[in-house]
């Protein structure tokens, strides 16, 4: 792709174990903090954004179709969701329907 070509994977200056270790190693530093800090729902929350832009969005849906925007925006809508400590399940529920 023209827009990413210059970027250091695909200029091979990174291999992609490398890039998988540290997205790796950086994603579980942040879902750990998450869940010591905030609290499980968020961190999980998190981790499904994670599995929907990364897997779903990325690897599935982008290739295949153009209506890939449209379903990844869900993933762009989760943080709303987890915008804080959710006291109630309602208080989540509504912030999540909010987008």
């Amino acid at each position: 792709m023209t827009r990413t070509r210059g970027r250091p994977l695909p200029r091979g200056e990174l291999t992609s174990f490398q890039t998988l270790a540290f997205a790796g190693a950086v994603g579980g530093a942040g879902l750990w903090l998450l869940y010591t800090v905030v609290n499980p729902l968020t961190m999980w929350l998190t981790f499904g954004t994670f599995i929907g832009y990364a897997v779903i969005y990325t690897v599935v849906l982008k290739p295949m179709t153009p209506q890939n925007i449209v379903i990844g925006g869900a993933s762009g809508a989760m943080p709303r969701c987890s915008a804080g400590p959710p006291s109630r399940v309602r208080s989540l529920l509504k912030r999540c329907f909010c987008f």
